[in-house]
C-alpha cells in the first residue's frame, strides 16, 4: 500500500515543482497541507516520511485522536516537526 503512496507523492512533487518553475514561484514560499481526514495513522506516517509536515483535519474528534497518537513519546522523536491544522467547513 505504501509503495503506491510513495509513487503518488513523488508524482505530486514533480507536478508541484514543475508548476512552481513555470510560474516563477519558489516552492519554499508555498505551504502544502495534506488532508488526512479519515486516513490511518500509518498512512500519515508514510506521507510524513516523504517530506510532508502539515496535515489537516476538519473533524475535531479525529484531530484530537490523531494528535494524541502521533504525539506519544515513542513517536515524538520520529515526527517531531509535524504540524496539525484544523479546517472549518460549512461554517456559514
Amino acid at each position: 500500500m505504501h509503495d503506491s503512496v510513495n509513487d503518488n507523492l513523488q508524482s505530486f512533487q514533480r507536478i508541484f515543482l514543475g508548476a512552481c518553475s513555470e510560474s516563477d514561484v519558489k516552492p519554499k514560499n508555498i505551504s502544502i497541507v495534506a488532508v488526512s481526514k479519515k486516513k490511518d495513522i500509518s498512512l500519515i506516517r508514510a506521507v510524513y516520511e516523504n517530506g510532508f509536515r502539515d496535515f489537516g483535519e476538519n473533524f475535531a474528534q479525529e484531530l484530537s485522536e490523531k494528535s494524541n497518537q502521533l504525539m506519544l513519546p515513542k513517536n515524538l522523536s520520529k515526527i517531531s516537526s509535524i504540524r496539525l491544522h484544523f479546517f472549518l467547513t460549512e461554517w456559514f
